[in-house]
C-alpha cells in the first residue's frame, strides 16, 4: 500500500489532486544524492550562466520555437533594435528571467501579473488585450496540444480563476522549510502543473508556468533544478501526455516522476559538459549547444544523425554548415574523435563518419553520468 499525499490544490469540481509519496521517493533520493554532489551548481552564478542564453532557448523550444543560441545571444546583445515577433519573444523571456532573478520577490498576483506583462509584451492579439481582466483572462479559452492529434480542450472556467489562483499562491507560499532540496523541485513541478491546468491567460501560459516554477526555485536557492526546461524540449509529446493524464486522473505521481527522471539526465549532461570545459577551458556557446545534443544521442553518433537532430530543434542549416561550425571545431579541440567513416555521404563526396566524445581527455566520475548512454 502506497502513502497517499493529498494536495491543497483542487480541480474544478473541488476534488483534490494527489500523488503517491512512496512511489516518488526512490527517484527523489537519487536526485538529491546527485544534486548534493554537484557543488558548483549551488549558487546564483550558475543560474546566470545557464539562464542566458540556454534556458531562454529551452523554455521557448518547449513550444516548438526553434531559435539557435547564437541568434538568442545576438538578439540579447542588440536588444535596443528588436522589432520582429521572434526577437520580442526572445527578449521578453530574457527580461522575464532578469525579473525573477531579483532576491526573494514574493510570488503573488501583483508580481505574477507583472511577469506576464513582460513575457507577453507585443505578442498578444487585440482580442486578448481587450478581454484581459486586472489579473487574469476574462473570457473562455481553448488549448490545442501542438504535439498530439486531439481536439481542442476547453480551458478552466475563467469565472473561477481568481479563487483558484489564490489557492495556488497559498500553496506556493506555505510549508517551504524542506530538509531535502529536491522537495523544492517537486513542489516547483506541482506549481508548474497546476498553473497549466488553470491556464489563467489567453496565451503564453506555458512559458509563464515554467518561468514561475523557475522563480520558485530561485527564491528557495534550489539553483541546480532550473534546467528542467531542457527535458521538456527533448520529450515534448511525453511531457504533454504526462500533464493530460495528471489532469484526467488527478494523480500527479507519474508527472512528478517523469520530471524527476528527466532532470536527473539533464543534470548529468550539465556535469559532463562542465567536466569537458574544465579539461579544455575554451568551449564556446556553440560548442556547449553541440555537446548538449551529442550527449542526448542514443546509439552511435554520426554527422547525418546529428544534423537531423539539430534541425529538429533549430532553424534549418545545411549539413555542410553544421559540420564546419559545430562538429569540426570540437574535433580540432580534441573533444570529439572520429571512429570510422560510413558508406553514406554528408554532402557531395564528403563521407559521413561516426564520432564520439574523447573521454581520455576528461576527468569524470562515472557514477555521476550513469543515466546517460555513454561509451566510456
Amino acid at each position: 500500500m502506497y502513502t497517499y499525499k493529498e494536495l491543497d490544490l483542487i480541480d474544478t469540481n473541488d476534488r483534490h489532486f494527489f500523488y503517491f509519496e512512496d512511489k516518488i521517493t526512490p527517484l527523489k533520493l537519487e536526485l538529491e544524492k546527485l544534486v548534493q554532489s554537484l557543488d558548483y551548481m549551488h549558487n546564483k552564478e550558475f543560474a546566470d550562466k545557464v539562464l542566458f542564453p540556454y534556458e531562454v532557448k529551452f523554455n521557448n523550444a518547449a513550444e516548438t520555437y526553434n531559435d539557435d543560441v547564437s541568434l538568442i545571444n545576438e538578439t540579447i546583445n542588440n536588444k535596443d533594435i528588436a522589432t520582429t515577433e521572434k526577437e520580442k519573444r526572445i527578449l521578453n523571456l530574457y527580461n522575464g528571467y532578469k525579473y525573477i532573478l531579483r532576491n526573494n520577490m514574493a510570488i503573488n498576483k501583483e508580481n505574477l501579473r507583472h511577469l506576464y506583462t513582460i513575457l507577453s509584451n507585443g505578442l498578444i492579439n487585440d482580442y486578448d488585450r481587450v478581454n484581459m481582466g486586472e489579473y487574469y483572462r476574462n473570457g473562455r479559452n481553448t488549448i490545442t496540444s501542438p504535439y498530439l492529434d486531439k481536439p481542442d480542450i476547453e480551458c478552466f472556467d475563467y469565472k473561477k480563476l481568481s479563487k483558484y489562483m489564490d489557492i495556488l499562491f497559498n500553496f506556493i507560499n506555505t510549508n517551504n522549510n524542506f530538509e531535502l532540496l529536491t522537495n523544492y523541485y517537486i513542489k516547483s513541478q506541482i506549481i508548474h502543473f497546476y498553473f497549466v491546468y488553470l491556464h489563467p491567460y489567453f496565451d503564453i501560459n506555458g512559458r509563464t508556468s515554467r518561468t514561475t516554477s523557475m522563480w520558485y526555485l530561485l527564491n528557495n536557492k534550489a539553483y541546480p533544478y532550473i534546467i528542467f526546461n531542457r527535458c521538456v524540449m527533448l520529450h515534448r509529446n511525453k511531457y504533454c501526455i504526462a500533464i493530460e493524464d495528471a489532469i484526467k486522473y488527478r494523480n500527479l505521481t507519474f508527472f512528478i516522476n517523469y520530471m524527476q527522471q528527466r532532470v536527473i539526465e539533464e543534470l548529468e549532461k550539465e556535469y559532463l559538459i562542465d567536466s569537458i570545459n574544465s579539461s579544455n577551458n575554451n568551449l564556446s556557446t556553440t560548442d556547449i549547444q553541440t555537446l548538449q545534443y551529442i550527449i542526448s544521442f542514443n546509439g552511435p553518433k554520426n554527422v547525418n544523425h546529428f544534423a537531423y537532430m539539430y534541425n529538429n530543434y533549430n532553424e534549418k542549416r545545411t549539413k555542410k554548415e553544421i559540420l564546419e561550425t559545430m562538429i569540426n571545431p570540437l574535433i580540432e579541440k580534441d573533444i570529439l574523435k572520429i571512429i570510422r567513416t560510413t558508406n553514406k555521404n554528408i554532402y557531395g563526396n564528403k563521407p559521413n563518419f561516426i564520432f564520439d566524445i574523447n573521454y581520455n581527455n576528461i576527468d569524470i566520475d562515472k557514477e555521476k553520468v550513469k543515466h546517460l548512454s555513454l561509451d566510456i
